[in-house]
């Protein structure tokens, strides 16, 4: 299952802020979509609009296995560089939502302000040694 996250805050900024802030790092696109298609890639819903999010740069997939799953390259790219590399920003961005529960509780959570914006996620893969 996904590892759907969701942002409470934007830490002052506004949505369009947002994105403006998040185009330094990825290539973004209007989508109708509600679930990225492979991995690096991130659907994002905020003020009733799918977006899809893509890095400009190429990720970097040799650390640890950790290290290497999307949402862990999100939490470092995404949330850390644009709300500050301290707990605060944790508290911001780690509201976890299962993937079983579905892009429509996403939806809904933005949609009924329990949060900003929600980020789906691709599945992880896990693989055997």
């Amino acid at each position: 299952m996904a590892y759907n996250r969701v942002i409470k805050d934007l830490n002052g900024l506004s949505p369009g802020d947002f994105l403006a802030l998040l185009a330094e790092s990825f290539l973004i696109e209007e989508t109708t979509e509600k679930a990225p298609r492979r991995r690096g890639e991130f659907l994002m819903y905020v003020d009733g609009t799918w977006y899809r999010l893509v890095f400009r740069q190429p990720i970097d997939r040799q650390s640890d296995t950790v290290a290497r799953l999307d949402v862990s390259i999100l939490q470092k790219i995404c949330f850390r560089v644009h709300f500050g590399n301290n707990r605060s920003a944790d508290r911001r961005a780690n509201r976890f939502v299962g993937g079983k529960r579905g892009a429509e509780e996403l939806e809904k959570m933005v949609d009924t302000g329990d949060a900003k914006l929600a980020f789906s996620m691709y599945q992880p893969q896990w693989t055997t040694c």
